[in-house]
């Protein structure tokens, strides 16, 4: 189809102008903001219509010629039903692993036991992929583990180390010893979108941690170019598609910013890792957070997500099942086997209301980073309460919100199900693993219910 087509056809030409002359016939005294302008948690204002912006730069994956890695959770306690699920996962089209320890912040009550992780290594092959997350304490016991594993066919291990851990410098140094394929560090901003954060707040979060990383790696003398490579970005993406696109375009925007101001000649792409949002997810008519999983993994792969974790949709009830974790895995198959997502790169590229969110984001994320890094870094903004009280107010504008009706939860604040179904789940969780802290996880259905127990 081409432009000259549109030349030929009976519509008479018309303006913007025009279009805004029938909406404001339309809404009979309305005002045009107040009824189709909505804005973001940062204030970002969305219209119904935006200009295309020709001559775009692309946004793409770090590796476009490849499909995003289907990164599959391991996060089961039990041995055999772990091993188990690994091999159903990756004989069910899983292209990597995603392993959270008892602890560690995505195994939201539950974990893979430390002591079970050599022989879990020892099972793995055909994976392109294996990411690890652990809590502070294990992360010495889990470089044991991967110094002694045997020889596998893993292309890529994310060892996830946090520069916010206990003894993160002396640990980065040891990985940075081991010489591995893949990246040592990791700047995790779902752990403050899960929180509470805006997405603003989350790019900044994820770039402070990132600088601080490179902070530490400096003084092992490992040089930015090489700190930086080794460093993965973790971002979450959630049931609101335009804005998840947007914000992990954003990401790459800012990563290419902060390359340019530590002088790397030879730019290169963020290994940027997504997990649908733990805080989207509701306990009542659960079904619905499949559909909150597939925008959300939409988003992460048209936005050029490297790899991508999916929550199955029963996590807020407890550990799923293997019917649960099989829907989770099955999302990213149809998406990049049947929906072919992975075949064109960025295609939000050009489009004039995606790319008034990057670049808005982008402003915004970098503002934000700024003023944590004029706080003395994360790690000074977060204990001195700083950067976590500019979280906890954005977590509360949005559970008043919600309070009021003026957000919906489908599901939970409308269109509840005249009964609950019954759900089964592998296990129940414990509420006691489940710490509350300033950057504990809370979901959007338990503001809900904080709200009316209030």
């Amino acid at each position: 189809m081409t432009p000259d087509l549109f030349e030929t056809t009976a519509f008479a030409p018309s303006s913007a102008e025009d279009w805004r002359a029938l909406v404001m016939r339309a809404l009979k005294g309305a005002t045009f903001e107040d009824e189709l302008v909505s804005r973001t948690d940062d204030g970002i204002a969305f219209g119904p219509i935006a200009d295309r912006v020709p001559g775009a730069s692309l946004r793409t994956r770090s590796h476009p010629a490849q499909p995003w890695t289907i990164s599959q959770r391991l996060d089961d306690p039990d041995l055999p039903r772990a091993e188990l699920q690994i091999e159903a996962d990756i004989g069910g089209g899983a292209t990597g692993l995603s392993i959270s320890l008892t602890g560690a912040a995505s195994a939201y009550g539950f974990g893979v036991d430390i002591d079970h992780l050599p022989k879990h290594l020892a099972t793995i092959r055909g994976v392109q992929e294996i990411r690890f997350d652990a809590p502070a304490k294990d992360l010495g016991t889990l470089l044991d583990a991967i110094e002694k594993r045997p020889e596998d066919d893993v292309a890529h291990v994310d060892l996830g180390i946090s520069p916010l851990a206990e003894h993160a410098h002396d640990l980065i140094a040891r990985a940075f010893d081991l010489d591995l394929d893949g990246t040592v560090m990791r700047a995790d901003g779902s752990i403050a979108h899960n929180a509470g954060a805006s997405e603003a707040q989350e790019l900044g979060f994820s770039l402070a941690a990132a600088v601080e990383a490179l902070r530490m790696a400096e003084q092992i003398g490992i040089d930015a170019d090489s700190a930086l490579a080794a460093t993965e970005f973790v971002l979450s993406a959630d049931q609101n598609q335009f804005l998840s696109i947007a914000k992990f375009r954003a990401l790459r925007i800012l990563h290419a910013r902060l390359m340019e101001l530590l002088g790397i000649k030879e730019l290169f792409g963020a290994h940027l890792h997504a997990e649908t949002s733990y805080r989207m997810l509701a306990q009542r008519d659960p079904e619905t957070n499949i559909l909150r999983n597939t925008i959300a993994v939409f988003a992460a792969g048209i936005g050029g997500a490297d790899s991508v974790s999916v929550l199955p949709h029963t996590l807020a009830l407890g550990l799923p099942d293997r019917f649960a974790r099989r829907i989770a895995r099955n999302t990213q198959a149809v998406l990049i086997d049947e929906g072919h997502l992975a075949h064109v790169l960025d295609p939000g590229a050009g489009s004039g209301g995606i790319e008034h969110l990057t670049t808005e984001l982008a402003e915004l994320g970098w503002q934000v980073f700024q003023q944590i890094e004029g706080e003395g870094g994360l790690t000074q903004s977060i204990q001195h309460g700083l950067f976590t009280a500019r979280i906890a107010e954005k977590r509360r504008a949005r559970h008043e919100a919600i309070a009021a009706g003026q957000r919906t939860i489908i599901g939970t604040t409308r269109f509840q199900p005249t009964r609950d179904r019954p759900m089964t789940v592998s296990m129940e969780r414990d509420p006691s693993t489940m710490e509350r802290g300033a950057l504990s996880p809370v979901r959007l259905d338990e503001m809900r219910e904080a709200g009316e127990a209030a």
